[in-house]
């Protein structure tokens, strides 16, 4: 998204440092107050702690904001990550990686919108015909892979290019590796085989697309 962004340099480290600041402080105040009102053993009992807090300390009131909180968090991370996925497709089709007018940009609001349209109407189909719960584990090996890719990309800049330490790179290598020994077995398996899968028909594509040169 740095193409969109004025100033990307400055601007992205800010939102990234800001952002988890904000969310840290968020986090350990709401962690905190529940932990004080319900106690640690009652907080562990089921996975609504926020809610039956809520509903404690003030009524049912409460509760409906959290509910409403609830809500709002889920549609905020529903069009954040609708923002990631289409620039992804949008660079890739840009790129003849994936359908060509995947890589439009909008004339008048500079956007791309065909990728946004694309990405929102699957969205939309798999979370009306399947119960994508017990595909979270297999998601994240395709998350944790994008990770991957990006952070071993980036120990590829050179030094002029980086905003900061390759340190964070390695790092963040170190985790999502940790993250993937994490996870279930199957999901590993599982992704890797489709991973494996897609590789194989792009390098298929590939091939046939690229004229034999005599």
């Amino acid at each position: 998204m740095a193409g969109e962004i004025k100033n990307p340099r400055r601007t992205i480290p800010v939102a990234i440092v800001g952002g988890i600041a904000v969310a840290a402080v968020v986090f350990l105040v709401v962690a905190a107050t529940t932990l004080g009102v319900l106690g640690s053993q009652s907080m562990g009992r089921d996975d609504v702690p926020l809610f039956r807090a809520a509903v404690q300390a003030v009524g049912t009131w409460g509760g409906l904001v959290i509910l409403a909180a609830a809500w709002t968090a889920s549609l905020s991370e529903l069009i954040g990550d609708l923002l990631t996925a289409s620039r992804v497709a949008y660079t890739m089709g840009d790129a003849k990686e994936l359908p060509h007018w995947l890589g439009s940009v909008h004339p008048k609001f500079r956007i791309p919108r065909n990728a946004v349209l694309t990405i929102g109407l699957i969205v939309l189909v798999l979370a009306m015909s399947f119960d994508l719960r017990r595909l979270l584990a297999v998601a994240s090996i395709f998350t944790l892979t994008w990770y991957i890719i990006t952070h071993f990309s980036a120990l590829q800049l050179r030094k002029e290019q980086r905003l900061t330490t390759p340190l964070f790179s390695w790092l963040g290598l170190l985790g999502c590796l940790l993250l993937v020994a994490s996870l279930p077995s199957w999901a590993t398996l599982t992704g890797g085989a489709v991973l494996a899968t897609l590789a194989g028909f792009r390098l298929l594509l590939s091939r046939y697309r690229t004229p034999n040169v005599a």
